[in-house]
């Protein structure tokens, strides 16, 4: 089972706004699907079909009640993972600060 979660957890990509965290794990609280598809599309730099799939899948399997669930804990883990750059992306950001902050 624990396969199973990292699955579903790693496909989650991590946020870089705060507002669109929350925006996200509103969405996916009201609506199940809505706030996943929000996050692969609007809120990320390109299109990604695999979150896409995610948010149909929620918001088809609302009927059985699972879709809502497992759209909010999607949410809850889109907003868990909000600032979490990957190592590389915070080093070239340190790196444009630093540079910024000695002009």
């Amino acid at each position: 089972m624990g396969e199973c979660v990292d699955f579903f957890v790693g496909n989650v990509p991590s946020c870089t706004e705060n507002t669109h965290a929350w925006v996200v794990l509103i969405l996916n609280i009201l609506i199940a699907g809505l706030g996943t598809l929000l996050a692969g599309t609007v809120f990320s730099q390109t299109v990604d079909s695999r979150i896409m799939l995610w948010a149909l899948l929620q918001f088809v399997c609302l009927i059985i009640f699972v879709g809502w669930v497992w759209s909010i804990w999607w949410g809850v883990v889109y907003f868990r993972n909000r600032n979490n750059q990957p190592p590389k992306l915070q080093e070239a950001n340190i790196e444009e600060k630093q540079q910024l902050h000695q002009q």
